[in-house]
């Protein structure tokens, strides 16, 4: 019965040192906010934005762009917009296996036309991907993601 009572400050302390590890290790690793202030992290970013969303090159020609890090320790997701004209923004959406293999969503309400929404066919384990394409076809908005 002694060494049982005996046993139990070396539990708590245990289990103390295992929650200080945890927390340490929820800060140190690199949150989204940190990513997307470190202009070194954006080519990482694009690759494996392409790569999840099984996307082509960006068009050379887009302007505007940008592209930022969503989400914690357990999510990863990057989102991002660019305008080009209809005509390139076409070229790259043809150009793009994870269009071409994806989901289709014509924007149309009352008659009216509204943005496309594409579901993406993603790769290299990503979850989700969409790429939401303006009315006049000459804006584009991405996301894609991991979990």
């Amino acid at each position: 019965m002694k060494l049982r009572y005996a046993l139990i400050p070396f539990g708590i302390l245990v289990t103390i040192c295992l929650i200080g590890i945890l927390a340490l290790w929820l800060f140190i690793v690199p949150s989204s906010q940190s990513d997307n202030a470190d202009t070194k992290e954006r080519p990482e970013m694009i690759r494996c934005t392409l790569a999840w969303g099984r996307l082509s090159s960006f068009p050379e020609t887009a302007k505007n762009f940008e592209i930022h890090t969503i989400g914690g320790s357990f999510t990863r997701a990057f989102q991002g917009s660019f305008s080009d004209t209809p005509e390139n923004i076409q070229k790259w959406l043809q150009s793009s296996p994870g269009v071409t293999d994806g989901v289709k969503i014509e924007g149309v309400t009352d008659g009216e036309k509204i943005e496309d929404e594409i579901i993406l066919k993603t790769g290299e384990g990503a979850s989700h991907g969409e790429i939401i394409l303006s009315p006049n076809g000459s804006h584009v908005v991405f996301q894609v993601s991991w979990s």
